[in-house]
């Protein structure tokens, strides 16, 4: 889907309009009916890319088909808006899920339709990534004897924990060296469970214990083995509170093991 420079004052239905509050929690959107509520922090530079990115992450959970900045009753500056939104909106407009409208006077718009086609499997997609799963109907002799015994999922886990340290998705991200779309899919699927480099780089990010690691990962089905030489590695950097993902990294190098995250450079995680 395109992003689209547009010369509305206002944005038509089905889009989230985004609005910048101060006073919104930093990396948490707020949705209110078609408002997506997003803390701009400084108003410029990374912070302001976070928060775009923040706010199209949050239209996309919504089911919206796609998300409007306007320039006209921004609290930012014009040209700060029109960089942050071009620079959050790259990863977005690669996998063709979200069309991204930005407010501007001065640019010609170009034309606004898309294929109703298209937005009509936009709209399925997201129904059916955001609609519970159909679960067989469970006879009155077991009664669900399994669903009952689960406990905390993994991505609530992690998202959980991300909460606790006061991190934004944007610099948890950095710090465990992992794509930005893979937190945006465990926020969206309570049952997609990442790799285990990458669940052992969220681990190792957000500095817990051994022993919380161990929890963490077998949340995703993954342990730290004691015959298994990757696993050795990461539990002895965390019961020495070695926590920059990079040295970790270089340490796993060093005896040819698999990298911790997915491997793209932080910069390019946005």
């Amino acid at each position: 889907m395109p992003l689209l420079l547009t010369r509305r004052s206002e944005p038509r239905d089905g889009l989230a309009r985004v609005e910048f509050d101060i006073d919104a929690y930093p990396g948490r959107p707020e949705i209110r009916g078609d408002r997506v509520l997003v803390n701009p922090g400084v108003g410029d530079g990374e912070e302001l890319r976070d928060a775009c990115v923040t706010a199209m992450e949050a239209a996309l959970c919504g089911g919206f088909e796609g998300v409007y900045f306007g320039a006209k009753d921004s609290v930012l500056a014009p040209d700060a808006l029109t960089d942050a939104v071009k620079a959050a909106a790259e990863n977005f407009l690669e996998a063709g899920l979200l069309t991204i409208y930005l407010h501007s006077e001065e640019t010609a718009s170009p034309p606004e339709e898309v294929s109703e086609g298209l937005l009509a499997r936009i709209r399925r997609f997201w129904r059916r990534r955001l609609a519970p799963a159909e679960e067989p109907e469970a006879s009155p002799a077991d009664a669900d004897p399994f669903r009952s015994r689960l406990e905390e999922s993994f991505s609530r886990a992690l998202l959980r924990r991300i909460d606790e340290k006061g991190l934004t998705d944007g610099a948890c991200c950095r710090r465990a060296n992992v794509e930005r779309r893979l937190l945006t899919r465990l926020r969206a699927d309570d049952r997609f469970l990442p790799g285990k480099t990458e669940a052992a780089a969220f681990a190792v990010a957000l500095e817990l214990s051994a022993e919380e690691a161990r929890e963490l990962l077998e949340k995703a089905g993954y342990a730290l083995s004691r015959s298994i030489l990757f696993d050795v590695i990461v539990e002895r950097c965390l019961r020495e509170r070695q926590y920059d993902v990079t040295a970790v990294n270089a340490l796993l190098f060093r005896y040819g093991q698999p990298q911790l995250g997915s491997g793209v450079p932080a910069e390019e995680t946005e």
